[in-house]
């Protein structure tokens, strides 16, 4: 909200016009946002919202909290809200472009964006907007002018300088590439994404040292950041370092496995999570295929901390009991940068992640968070038999299909060196913990029915 906004809400609380408990939610919501506690902030931005339904501001501020927290159609009821309202900002309208993108409506996504360019006082982040459209529609021609346009108006946005750059990797102009994401990183210094493309452009480009020293200085100025640790791993293997790379990427050592215990209440585990697995697939927030997801064939939800949480209040309860018991685990080796920036307060985020046959996650890592996990909540019927019977005929990869593995990187990081892998079989009730720096992926399952499973990150929350 802008100062001016704030100012009227106070102005209206000190008339005794607005209920003065909305102006602490407000202050509550915002403090909470700032520490990285999303979902505290719902409640407290609700409320306010109920105290001063008329303060468009507000109003739009929530529609964002939900889309961060992946509630996308909560979101989109607020963005349309304000947009029936005759609220028609550049930003509100490049905001609701996103959540219909997000929401698989495409063409009304590009119909918004296209609007939003369009307003005389148009913003370089409206034309990036477009521009990301366009790219995923495979008008690249078109996509290039509007990141074109977006810098000649804001020459260091940093989301037409990763998307222009994302472009011009694939037009084959490497250099051009690398120019566009270093200036993104000199932008936003704090963002893990350009630091990312980045090294893949090095990479690209054969230079693994200078890769290198980008994810050395990184982790100079922030120890332990999940980020730079998995790129300064991958780079150590490539650069030959295979013994720092394997100190860093413990895989025996640093993953644990612990499970759910029945609640009092619940016939069994497999009739506990069975509810919990029929609370995801029926969530509202559930959408398929999000935009830059690492998931494919498969859907997820937002959010599940958050109310109603039906029985996931109870999986919170035990995931936090598991979390002490996880944290008591932890070796205490002075040499390795992810156990010295432990952090001394976190936050909790979960939610879920329904694959259908075929359905897999492509290897990725969790920059934000330092502590990441999974927890199975329902598996397709037969896929033991499946992968018996792969195993009898010395498939091993087939064997091992719908698994858990670590190891393997991002593709489009190009790696040379073949790096440690370790899988883990999924099984009902199973909750695997492991730091958020480790790239993993999810093998694709086969045969009918649904894999649904529980992710969660452990974020660290600065004062």
């Amino acid at each position: 909200m802008s100062q001016r906004g704030s100012r009227k809400l106070a102005r209206k609380a000190k008339r005794g016009s607005a209920d003065p408990s909305g102006v602490r939610d407000l202050a509550a919501a915002r403090a909470a946002v700032r520490k990285g506690r999303l979902a505290e902030a719902v409640g407290a931005f609700e409320a306010a919202l109920e105290a001063h339904s008329n303060l468009h501001a507000v109003r739009h501020e929530a529609a964002l909290l939900w889309a961060r927290l992946g509630h996308w159609p909560r979101a989109l009821h607020h963005f349309e809200t304000l947009i029936a309202s005759g609220q028609a900002s550049v930003a509100l309208i490049s905001d609701w472009g996103s959540a219909l993108a997000q929401l698989g409506r495409t063409t009304e996504a590009g119909a918004a964006f296209a609007r939003a360019v369009a307003e005389p006082n148009t913003t370089a982040t409206a034309h990036a907007h477009l521009a990301h459209w366009l790219s995923d529609q495979g008008e690249i021609s078109q996509a290039s002018q509007h990141y074109d346009e977006a810098l000649a108006l804001e020459p260091n946005n940093a989301a037409a300088l990763l998307g222009r750059g994302e472009l011009r990797q694939q037009l084959g102009e490497p250099l051009l590439a690398l120019s566009d994401f270093e200036c993104a990183l000199r932008t936003e210094s704090r963002g893990h994404q350009a630091f990312l493309h980045v090294v893949e452009a090095l990479l690209a480009l054969g230079r693994r040292e200078e890769a290198l020293a980008h994810a050395e200085r990184l982790l100079q100025a922030r120890p332990g950041d999940c980020g730079a640790l998995a790129v300064l791993a991958l780079l150590l293997r490539e650069c030959g370092n295979e013994a720092r790379a394997s100190l860093l990427n413990d895989l025996d050592g640093l993953v644990f496995q612990h499970w759910l215990d029945p609640p009092p209440l619940a016939e069994s585990l497999e009739d506990f999570v069975a509810q919990a697995a029929h609370h995801v697939v029926t969530h509202p927030s559930l959408i398929r295929a999000p935009l830059h997801h690492a998931t494919v064939s498969g859907g997820h939800t937002g959010e599940l901390l958050i109310e109603p949480k039906g029985p996931i209040a109870e999986i919170e309860r035990q995931l936090e009991a598991r979390l002490l018991d996880v944290w008591r685990a932890l070796p205490d080796d002075s040499r390795h940068p992810w156990l010295l920036a432990r952090p001394a307060q976190v936050t909790v985020n979960a939610w879920g992640v329904v694959l259908e046959e075929g359905g897999h996650q492509i290897p990725h890592i969790h920059p934000e968070a330092w502590l990441s996990g999974v927890m199975y909540l329902a598996l397709p019927e037969g896929h033991e038999t499946w992968n018996a019977e792969k195993r009898s005929e010395g498939d091993s990869e087939a064997a091992q299909a719908g698994w858990l593995e670590f190891g393997k990187v991002d593709p489009r990081l190009k790696c040379a060196a073949q790096p440690s892998t370790r899988s883990i079989r999924p099984e009902l009730g199973k909750i695997v913990f492991f730091p958020s720096f480790f790239y993993h992926r999810t093998l694709p399952f086969r045969g009918p029915g649904k894999r649904v499973s529980l992710a969660f990150d452990v974020i660290p929350v600065f004062s």
